[in-house]
């Protein structure tokens, strides 16, 4: 191994930078900093200097799926069955065309081994990823995902006097949130490309850059994840995540794997999916000045439930854990 690699390492994409555990127990490179091509030709070289590799499950065609093509360059090469692969935050959905479906089963079918584990983020998820893939239950791991603000975003001055605020584009419903501001009046601002045609006048609906969503999540009133009814996969824990790390009353649509996270009514408000109706009553009561105690008394259980059990350090533990979990059982059969 070469100097400087930590011993007995895990070779990683995941940038748990900071986190002494993590940096101890795994050697980290940068998915940015190389081609498609040299990153793969990386993790393909590299890997068998390490315990086992830990990358990213979530890539997609933005990314040109390198790292999932990584993983299975490492599989497939001459001794390399054997290696402990584990893909975290595995958010994959089968696609709308037949062709997109049938390359992402060929794909899994070249990847997919006894060495082979996959971190998906809710419990609901974890038969239904087996069904869907084709892959042993019991290589498929829940592992809670977390809030991703610095230690420094956390800190760092918030308000509560920019109205309310949505934002993200995966898997949203916008619509009735449209209908429900338009119906509460309170101002709000959409970060999002997917709104279009008229919005009532108290909504502004746009993409921002990633510094001005922040900026916006910092200084809302009330933070709404409008989650669309999907029965595929979940999304949005991110968003909700760091919302509530920040103290601020959130309101969630009750989409699959939802109330892991948030507990309605203590750490936010779950409303059902597509219900307007539900959305506006949510707000108008967060926003009603007699319920401040009431809300503020939830915005402090979800920071503290965010920060605690949702942090970035056990969210990479427990991937650690599984990658250590996979190791250890594949060298008693050895």
């Amino acid at each position: 191994m070469p100097a400087g690699d930590p011993p007995g390492s895990f070779l990683t994409t995941l940038p748990f930078t900071g986190r002494r555990k993590w940096e101890a127990a795994c050697k980290t490179i940068d998915p940015r900093g190389d081609s498609r091509a040299a990153l793969i030709r990386h993790l393909w070289r590299e890997s068998s200097r390490h315990r086992g590799l830990i990358v990213d499950g979530s890539g997609g065609p933005g990314d040109l799926y390198a790292e999932l093509l990584g993983a299975i360059s490492v599989r497939r090469r001459p001794g390399g069955g054997g290696t402990p692969i584990v893909l975290a935050e595995c958010q994959w959905k089968l696609g709308s065309r037949w062709s997109d479906r049938v390359a992402k089963r060929l794909g899994v079918r070249a990847l997919d081994g006894p060495a082979v584990a996959y971190c998906v983020l809710t419990e609901w998820e974890r038969d239904r990823f087996a069904h869907t893939w084709g892959v042993d239950t019991a290589r498929v791991f829940v592992t809670p995902y977390c809030h991703t603000l610095s230690d420094a975003e956390l800190e760092a001055p918030v308000s509560r006097d920019g109205g309310v605020f949505a934002g993200g584009n995966s898997l949203r419903d916008y619509d009735p949130l449209v209908a429900a501001a338009g119906e509460v009046g309170e101002r709000t601002f959409l970060a999002t490309k997917l709104v279009e045609g008229p919005a009532p006048a108290n909504v502004t609906a746009e993409p921002v850059p990633e510094g001005r969503y922040f900026e916006l999540l910092r200084n809302a009133r009330v933070v709404v994840v409008p989650l669309a009814d999907r029965d595929d996969r979940t999304a949005g824990q991110q968003t909700y995540l760091n919302a509530m790390a920040l103290r601020k009353p959130t309101v969630v649509t009750d989409s699959p794997g939802v109330r892991e996270y948030v507990e309605d009514g203590r750490t936010g408000i779950v409303v059902p999916p597509g219900d307007s109706k539900a959305l506006a009553s949510a707000l108008r009561w967060a926003l009603d000045p007699a319920n401040a105690e009431a809300v503020e008394k939830m915005a402090a259980a979800a920071e503290e439930t965010a920060r605690e059990r949702f942090s970035p350090q056990r969210y990479a533990q427990s991937i650690l854990d599984v990658a250590e979990r996979l190791a250890r059982g594949l060298g008693q059969h050895r």
